[in-house]
């Protein structure tokens, strides 16, 4: 079985994916697994980015909630796979700061890589 990757290459059975990846549901899976790399993270949200405007996709938790804590946030960019000229956003990913930032950019390196059709 081949999967086709939005960069243009392929993955077969004998190349290893991210344990976080769902062919059923990437996106969704991705915002399950960063919200579950620290127990203190209470708001994982992925925006897409349609009409040149992002939209809310995929989310766990209350934003709300937090922004009402005091909360702060990081958002991490997620762009096309390629030379630097032609990347383009394709979403981002919102979320309640945490300490396992190095994670997060390691995933989303990932889902560049990995972004549905």
């Amino acid at each position: 079985m081949l999967l086709h990757i939005k960069n243009g290459s392929h993955l077969d059975n004998s190349q290893v994916l991210p344990n976080w990846y769902n062919a059923l549901s990437p996106l969704g899976s991705v915002v399950r697994y960063i919200a579950n790399i620290s127990t203190k993270c209470k708001w994982v949200g992925l925006y897409l980015y349609k009409n040149k405007r992002f939209v809310l996709g995929p989310s766990i938790g209350d934003r709300q909630a937090c922004l009402l804590s005091g909360s702060k946030f990081s958002e991490f960019m997620i762009k096309s796979p390629g030379s630097q000229k032609n990347k383009r956003a394709l979403g981002k990913l919102e979320l309640q700061a945490i300490a396992e930032e190095d994670q997060i950019i390691k995933i989303i390196k990932e889902l560049e890589n990995l972004w549905p059709e």
